[in-house]
C-alpha cells in the first residue's frame, strides 16, 4: 500500500472497528456493580485477533488490507483508555479501578500470545495451500 493509502485504510478500519465496539457496548448488558466487562471483553477479543494478525504478518509479510484492519480496525475496536475514562471508577473506587485496568492488561498480554500460534498456523496453511497449486 502508497503511504498515501494507509491513512485512509486505518480511518475506514478505524470507523468500523470503532461502530462495532459501540454496537457490543450496547448489545452487553451493564453488570449490577457497574463493571465494565463489555470493555474488558472488547478489549481481550481485540488482544487475541491482533496476536493472530501481528503472527500472520511476520510468515506472510505485511498486505495492503493489514492498517486496515490491524491499526485501524482492530485498533479503534479496542479501548483501554475507555477503562480509564468511565463513570465507574468514581464509584468502584481507586483500587478496584487499577486492578481491573491492570489485570486487562495482563489478560491482553496471554490472550495476544494465545493468538500468535494461530496466526502462524494459519499463515504457514496459506503457503502450503499456495506451493500445492502452483
Amino acid at each position: 500500500m502508497t503511504s498515501a493509502r494507509a491513512p485512509l485504510a486505518v480511518f475506514a478500519g478505524g470507523c468500523l472497528g470503532g461502530a462495532l465496539r459501540l454496537g457490543i457496548d450496547e448489545w452487553v448488558p451493564s453488570t449490577a456493580s457497574g463493571l465494565p466487562l463489555d470493555i474488558v471483553a472488547i478489549n481481550l477479543i481485540g488482544a487475541f485477533c491482533l496476536g493472530i494478525l501481528a503472527a500472520w504478518v511476520l510468515v506472510q509479510g505485511a498486505r495492503w488490507w493489514v492498517p486496515l484492519v490491524g491499526t485501524g480496525a482492530l485498533g479503534a475496536f479496542t479501548t483501554f483508555s475507555a477503562l480509564a475514562a468511565l463513570p465507574w471508577i468514581a464509584e468502584a473506587g481507586a483500587l478496584l479501578a487499577v486492578g481491573l485496568l491492570c489485570a486487562t492488561l495482563v489478560a491482553s498480554v496471554a490472550v495476544a500470545a494465545a493468538g500468535w500460534p494461530i496466526g502462524v498456523r494459519i499463515a504457514l496453511a496459506q503457503e502450503r495451500r499456495a506451493e500445492e497449486s502452483s
